[in-house]
């Protein structure tokens, strides 16, 4: 991972795409790093509601007890922001202290982020499905997402892949219309690259590399949010990096059992092919 600010974006990413939290016996963790997630599954929380602006609202959790500091709009947006957060599994108690404020800035802004973060994850998404198909991994393509539209564009081999590409984007969960304005070119010397209009060639085997390596940031994202999601590990514990469907683990945990946990969450996620761990167990004292 790359810091603080993306694994927060990974984290909101995961709930956009409704990623379930991956259960287990594990033995639980210690409070501070159980408070660590209530806050982090409460300001996700906020982030994709509707009606909050959790840019405004600060939230702490110590032994169970959540602490909301900040501002709304208005008594509504404050109860509102107290029962959602009562609940998250875990909190024991909500001290409500969000103070209301008539002109406080209204939720548009966070209601355009969290559409271009749905934008972000249906195009990856897309890119993921045309990685694994065989007939379409090796496409060079430019894909733009506006809502359920998804505007399709670049040069083919052959109208068969043409139709390929649409119809794997078409069943894309999420895809609503796709407009396409894929050209059908030939081959130069029946070789691995395609003739682009200005005359210039483009290695096939480039494509499918740039699609691959957004297919393993897809990936990562998925372990990040399960990992996340789960009432028994924290992300600041764990990082997460795959290349090339190979999942590595890094970190450092408490107990062997969470240490397990977390590499059967890696395996188990679409996409991933292996998991690489050197996950270490801290030493009891």
């Amino acid at each position: 991972m790359k810091g603080l600010v993306r694994r927060t974006f990974v984290a909101a990413t995961g709930v956009a795409i409704g990623v379930l939290a991956f259960t287990t016996n594990a033995a639980p963790i210690d409070k501070s790093v159980g408070d660590v997630a209530i806050t982090a599954r409460i300001e996700t929380i906020y982030l994709m509601n509707g009606d909050l602006n959790p840019f405004k609202i600060n939230t702490t959790t110590t032994d169970g007890v959540v602490t909301l500091t900040g501002v709304v709009r208005d008594q509504v947006d404050k109860d509102l922001a107290g029962r959602l957060a009562k609940t998250v599994k875990g909190v024991k108690d909500v001290q409500n202290e969000l103070t209301v404020q008539r002109d406080v800035a209204d939720v548009k802004e966070n209601a355009d982020w969290r559409q271009d973060v749905d934008d972000a994850a249906l195009n990856a998404r897309i890119r993921r499905q045309l990685a694994y198909n065989a007939g379409t991994k090796s496409a060079m393509l430019d894909i733009d997402v506006n809502g359920s539209t998804v505007i399709v564009g670049g040069e083919v081999d052959s109208a068969q892949k043409k139709k390929d590409i649409e119809r794997v984007i078409d069943e894309t969960s999420g895809v609503g219309r796709v407009e396409s304005t894929i050209v059908v070119v030939e081959k130069k010397n029946d070789a691995d690259a395609v003739v682009t209009t200005d005359g210039d060639s483009k290695v096939a085997q480039s494509a499918e590399n740039a699609v691959e390596a957004l297919s393993d940031e897809w990936i990562e994202k998925m372990v990040e949010s399960r990992i996340m999601w789960n009432e028994n590990l924290a992300l600041t514990q764990v990082d997460v990096e795959v290349d090339n469907g190979v999942c590595k683990l890094s970190g450092n945990l408490p107990t062997q059992s969470q240490k397990d946990l977390a590499e059967s969450i890696a395996q188990t996620t679409d996409g991933v092919k292996s998991v690489d761990s050197t996950i270490s167990v801290a030493a009891r004292g």
